[in-house]
């Protein structure tokens, strides 16, 4: 007979994990940073985004569908310092 929440939350297969042995936890830091430098900046995106959804749906009990940006961007302004100065001798010439 299983237990009720062993069947909601189902097992994951982890035996393709490798197994590592560390002395101290600056050795397990270490480790860990290179891993995520190994592992590339798509599967760091997606880690991310897997830990966004959970908090969504865990936490916050939302559906996943809702997750998104809560503002919208209405205009963006740029200081003049870095609009470049058209020059009079780079108008186009209205001749025709």
């Amino acid at each position: 007979m299983t237990r009720p929440e062993e069947s909601l939350d189902p097992k994951k297969d982890r035996s393709h994990w490798p197994v590592h042995c560390f002395q101290t936890f600056d050795e397990v830091r270490a480790h860990r940073i290179k891993q995520w430098q190994k592992a590339g900046c798509e599967a760091r995106m997606q880690a991310a985004w897997e830990l966004m959804t959970d908090y969504w749906v865990g936490v916050k009990c939302m559906h996943p569908d809702e997750l998104r940006l809560q503002k919208s961007v209405i205009s963006v302004q740029f200081p003049d310092y870095l609009i470049p100065a058209r020059s009079i001798t780079n108008l186009p010439s209205h001749d025709g």
